[in-house]
């Protein structure tokens, strides 16, 4: 089994969007969608990375020793010697990201390294399903924005006194005033049958705003599945 126990234990206890924590939990159990994992299940026999054709894309090349996370690392201001060190493993790497969300001495910079991680995963996805290269500085830019965001949505739970609810609603929550809610969901059925994702728009009074669905790649699992339809909804509501 693979990842630190007890850095999963702090990866699920963070203040970060779900999303967030599953894709780290992924990513520490050396199972995301990856060249190395892909070439170990026999899904492909490729496991070169895409962007640098030089080492073997795993989780760590991809997020940290790629030139193009490099590039990014070092243009934030926040890389260390961990983050850069060719001689640190993977847990501690990201350890050393999960130390700026919880230091109170780094709080300018607390939920950055985070969103870096997932925005770099998103932008390796819109490079090998959509043929899209995404900036370095693209990157940065989007990863501050999704800091910035939750930042201000968890001051104002804070500030309004509510509670995060843990347990799923029986009932459609409308969402608040301005915003609008993307609800979304796939379907896999095995390896070798293309997923299925769907998605449906409402605004702040409920009202239907429009819909979707699409025919997706075939993945390697139910997981899988629901990440990919995630980051395809994000995308969605991005543009």
């Amino acid at each position: 089994i693979w990842g630190d126990p007890l850095i999963k234990q702090r990866v699920w206890k963070m203040n970060s969007p779900p999303k967030i924590k599953h894709f780290l939990w992924k990513t520490l159990s050396r199972s995301l969608v990856v060249g190395s994992n892909l070439k170990r299940r026999h899904i492909t026999r490729y496991d070169q990375c895409m962007r640098c054709c030089s080492a073997i894309e795993t989780e760590q090349h991809m997020l940290f020793d790629c030139p193009y996370a490099q590039k990014i690392w070092r243009a934030t201001g926040i890389s260390s010697n961990i983050i850069n060190g060719s001689y640190s493993t993977l847990e501690e790497k990201i350890e050393a990201c999960l130390t700026c969300n919880r230091s109170s001495s780094l709080a300018h910079i607390k939920d950055l390294p985070i969103y870096l991680l997932w925005r770099i995963w998103k932008s390796r996805n819109m490079m090998m399903f959509q043929q899209r290269n995404i900036q370095w500085w693209s990157v940065i830019h989007q990863a501050n924005a999704d800091a910035a965001e939750w930042s201000k949505y968890s001051q104002e739970e804070v500030c309004n006194g509510t509670r995060r609810v843990t347990k799923q609603s029986i009932n459609w929550q409308r969402p608040r005033e301005g915003w609008m809610k993307c609800n979304f969901d796939g379907s896999f059925y095995n390896t070798a049958t293309q997923s299925r994702a769907g998605w449906v728009v409402r605004d702040n009074f409920g009202s239907f705003k429009f819909a979707a669905k699409v025919v997706g790649n075939k993945v390697s699992s139910p997981l899988d599945c629901l990440l990919y339809t995630s980051d395809a909804a994000d995308d969605m509501q991005c543009v």
